[in-house]
């Protein structure tokens, strides 16, 4: 996948995502946003030390790259090697962890577009159909 520097918006979808370390070992992380061009996870501080071990810090200049698969409602599983460019404390046994694509077969990609796509449709039609009840007048 192309590296640009758009903005893809990331949708709250939530799921399991599973990983697979460079010691061969698979771990489970918890997906809570998907874009275009990558994906938000969270884990807790011993996933983190599973993930990265004998690793001081992660950045965009010195990114991790892991294998990852993962699964979408009416879509299925996909498989994917992303690289994670920031790692995040949220709580004291919360990290957030931001992954960016790197090698996604072209499935893949068009799946994940096309799911984004729905979502941010759905959401859009949302509100209207609030406004839409709010703007009716009761007799």
């Amino acid at each position: 996948m192309s590296k640009s520097l758009i903005y893809h918006t990331l949708i709250n979808t939530h799921g399991e995502v599973l990983i697979n370390t460079s010691d061969k070992v698979v771990v489970s992380t918890r997906m809570e946003g998907l874009a275009r061009n990558g994906l938000m996870l969270h884990c807790d501080s011993k996933t983190l030390d599973n993930l990265f071990p004998r690793t001081s810090s992660i950045s965009p200049k010195q990114s991790q790259t892991l294998d990852i698969s993962f699964g979408l409602a009416e879509v299925g599983k996909i498989e994917a090697q992303c690289e994670v460019i920031s790692v995040r404390r949220l709580a004291k046994d919360t990290f957030e962890l931001d992954l960016r694509f790197s090698e996604v077969n072209d499935r893949a990609i068009h799946v994940v577009d096309h799911y984004v796509e729905r979502k941010l449709r759905q959401q859009v039609a949302a509100p209207s159909l609030v406004n839409r009840d709010l703007d009716r007048k009761v007799a």
